[in-house]
């Protein structure tokens, strides 16, 4: 019984990592075809650079997680107050 809970596991991660490699795959072939803004990739990407730049310079990688959190939902905060204020104005 519990080789079927490791196997499950393996099977679990397996796809997860499968999913993941299809979404780069087909998101790398947006880009190459023009589909996409660079600007939205760059917004999709801060997380994940702002995360790997954290930990590597903090060294502890779950102090650079909560702080990556926080500056994303600070920087999602105040985009949403300036789109509120530019619309408020046109």
């Amino acid at each position: 019984m519990e080789s079927l809970v490791l196997i499950g596991i393996w099977v679990t991660i397996g796809l997860t990592g499968l999913g993941l490699l299809t979404m780069v795959v087909f998101g790398l072939r947006n880009v190459v075809a023009g589909k996409v803004k660079p600007l939205s990739i760059a917004f999709i990407a801060l997380p994940f650079v702002l995360m790997g730049a954290l930990g590597l310079a903090m060294g502890d990688w779950t102090k650079a997680a909560i702080f990556t959190l926080f500056i994303v939902v600070i920087l999602a905060l105040v985009a949403i107050v300036l789109s509120s204020v530019r619309s408020l104005f046109s």
